[in-house]
């Protein structure tokens, strides 16, 4: 233990002299702003080219109550079909609405013969555009059907539609919480630094011949990154609570022991790296590599189910999944330790088996440096 202390403490020391601030403080705050205030899934304003041939009261506040919502922002009215085919050719309008003629009587039969055109050659927005474009007209119809109360306004709500957990749909929440797990798996690198660092000044070549154990080499050399790195993450949290605004509804110590299991998992695929790397420089490219392939791979940016069949049940050899999985479940459902069980006992599988590898990259620096 006392020869891991001392490889903790030069970690420790090296840390303090040159990236402290930047890990626990600066990086935090950087993925904040950027996942929480500037990239962003949201479908808003999307210019709308409105062609009305029934020019009557209830298409009028059909069109009102699109604008309204934020979603849509009417850039034309169009008084001819070619008007809206020029708009959505050009660009200038990402999508249409058609209302038909005899619109208002339509409705009272339950058919309201409205369209909605997207342009497809953005599919973010068009598949967000029509699900929301149509989730009004469905209303509209629905408002104008023998349910409907006599006075009440042409376009009444519909009751059915819930929104549970995320009610306000901000795409802000869900990037956010990725990017808690995004901080710890940029740590990755560093334990990979540290030792090819020691490998390529030949340090090696005198620890091999020292009583050094492989255990006391990992375990000091992950210990300072992995207390490093729960430090940055809880500035992460505390950013993502207090200064972004998502609550947190889960239990305290459920949540700090999934990020430690899950730091701990890509700490040590970092203290792996030199069985397959030869330099410092390598180790920055490869995790730029495992970071945004597993972004893409675990559900993080797009659902799971949308990826091929065939690549689909790789996720569940990801941690990165299990940990979005609890972080969703602790911030936005307050889940409780019983309901995030399995997550947990996948993390710590993947943290026992990354030990291994870890302590078995160790050994074999040591003995490399011993030969």
């Amino acid at each position: 233990m006392r020869r891991a202390m001392a490889i903790a403490r030069k970690e420790w020391r090296h840390l303090s002299r040159t990236s402290l601030l930047y890990l626990v403080l600066t990086q935090p705050l950087i993925f904040c702003l950027v996942w929480g205030f500037s990239a962003s899934l949201d479908v808003e304003r999307v210019p709308l080219s409105v062609l009305d041939m029934a020019r009557s009261p209830e298409s009028r506040a059909l069109v009102r109550e699109l604008e309204g919502s934020g979603t849509f922002r009417v850039v034309e009215r169009a008084a001819s079909m070619a008007e809206v085919e020029r708009s959505l050719e050009s660009g200038e309008a990402g999508m249409a609405l058609l209302v038909p003629a005899r619109f208002g009587f339509r409705l009272g039969r339950g058919r309201s013969g409205m369209a909605l055109v997207a342009d497809g050659t953005d599919p973010n927005l068009a598949n967000l555009g029509l699900s929301y474009g149509g989730r009004v007209m469905a209303e509209a119809v629905a408002g104008r059907g023998p349910l409907r109360e006599r006075g009440a306004p042409p376009l009444a709500k519909s009751a059915s539609i819930r929104v549970w957990y995320n009610p306000s749909l901000r795409s802000r929440d869900v990037l956010l919480l990725g990017a808690i797990c995004f901080n710890l798996m940029w740590f990755l690198a560093y334990p990979a630094f540290a030792l090819l660092r020691e490998r390529e000044a030949g340090t090696f070549g005198v620890l091999g011949s020292t009583p050094l154990s492989p255990v006391s080499l990992w375990f000091g050399t992950i210990l300072p990154y992995l207390a490093v790195a729960l430090w940055g993450t809880l500035v992460q949290v505390g950013l993502t609570v207090f200064a972004a605004g998502v609550p947190f509804r889960g239990e305290g110590w459920v949540l700090l022991l999934g990020l430690a299991l899950f730091s701990l998992a890509y700490l040590n695929l970092g203290c792996s790296l030199p069985l397959l790397l030869s330099r410092t420089a390598h180790a920055t490219a490869v995790r730029l590599l495992i970071v945004f392939v597993t972004m893409a791979a675990a559900g993080y940016l797009l659902p799971i189910s949308s990826l091929p069949a065939s690549v689909r049940w790789t996720a569940e050899l990801l941690p990165l999944k299990h940990a979005l999985v609890l972080l969703r479940a602790l911030f936005q459902k307050g889940s409780g330790a019983a309901e995030v069980a399995g997550e947990l006992a996948a993390l710590a599988a993947f943290a026992a088996v990354s030990s291994l590898t870890a302590l078995a990259a160790a050994r074999r620096l040591l003995r490399s440096g011993a030969g």
